[in-house]
């Protein structure tokens, strides 16, 4: 008895075919309700070739990044972001679709390509800043355009060993071996340099930048020994170092020609710098 009243009040079973038309036809007019935005693919200059095995880069040469909104315009409004100095990390984490990337693990150059291609596609190619003459100090308005995005042509001549820059020394003849910094390491030595000016310290910004370039000397990693042959340094080695790695960066071509309309001089390797102002277009 008991069981004929349950079959009799039982709701009707829905044949599951049914059931999954049903469900795919509700996920089709979600989708349709929902604008996606549009996405885009950035070539890295770095080609993915500098990333540790374990990376999601590691040799991918292009990253999709999704079109800025307005929720990555109030990203860029935030004071709490721009106090903190994670304006970019906080844009970046937003715009690219793989999750699984750290915006403070990409190169730094590869950073300045997804930035300024995001810059591009929300803002068009026009740009205008003010750079200072380096012969008399006089502030002029640059009015720059975006064209194609290049990424720099790298010298034939460098010598790479396991995806790090091998360097041979002038002065000392010691052979190094560099890998290239990361958003997290020009963070983590601006917060060195920080520290070292609240304790009145002197700054050490080259020694700190040589702490996390070499990775090897003279085929000796250990951190003490590396330390310790930084200290005693010769200049002209230290140049060399910064010559040779700034050549070697792979990096997004943002360089302008400068002619100074008080002094004439001709400034032809100005960088368009990457800064707060860099997404604050004149209207």
């Amino acid at each position: 008895m008991n069981r004929n009243n349950s079959e009799r009040f039982s709701a009707p079973q829905m044949p599951e075919e049914l059931m999954r038309q049903l469900m795919a036809s509700s996920i089709q007019q979600q989708n349709q309700n929902t604008y996606q935005t549009p996405t885009e693919l950035v070539e890295l200059p770095s080609k993915g070739a500098f990333y540790p095995p374990e990376h999601p880069l590691h040799n991918v040469e292009t990253v999709e990044i999704k079109m800025m909104t307005t929720k990555e315009e109030d990203i860029l409004t935030s004071p709490t972001f721009v106090e903190k100095g994670v304006v970019f990390d906080k844009l970046l984490e937003s715009i690219i679709v793989d999750k699984r990337i750290s915006p403070s693990s990409l190169l730094t150059g590869d950073r300045s390509a997804i930035l300024t291609q995001a810059r591009i596609s929300a803002y068009g190619p026009e740009y205008s800043f003010y750079y200072t003459c380096k012969e008399c100090s006089n502030p002029q308005k640059v009015d720059y355009i975006f064209e194609e995005i290049k990424n720099r042509e790298l010298p034939e001549d460098l010598v790479f060993e396991d995806g790090l820059l091998k360097v041979v020394l002038p002065k000392s003849k010691a052979v190094l071996h560099l890998r290239f910094l990361t958003g997290q390491d020009e963070k983590e030595i601006q917060g060195e340099q920080n520290r070292r000016a609240k304790a009145n310290l002197p700054e050490e910004q080259l020694i700190l930048m040589y702490r996390k370039l070499i990775v090897k000397v003279n085929g000796n990693d250990d951190i003490f020994f590396i330390s310790n042959f930084i200290a005693s340094m010769p200049i002209l080695d230290s140049r060399h170092i910064r010559k040779v790695y700034s050549q070697a960066k792979p990096d997004v071509d943002l360089t302008f020609h400068f002619e100074c309309k008080k002094c004439g001089n001709v400034d032809e390797g100005g960088v368009v710098s990457i800064s707060g102002d860099f997404f604050w277009p004149q209207f």
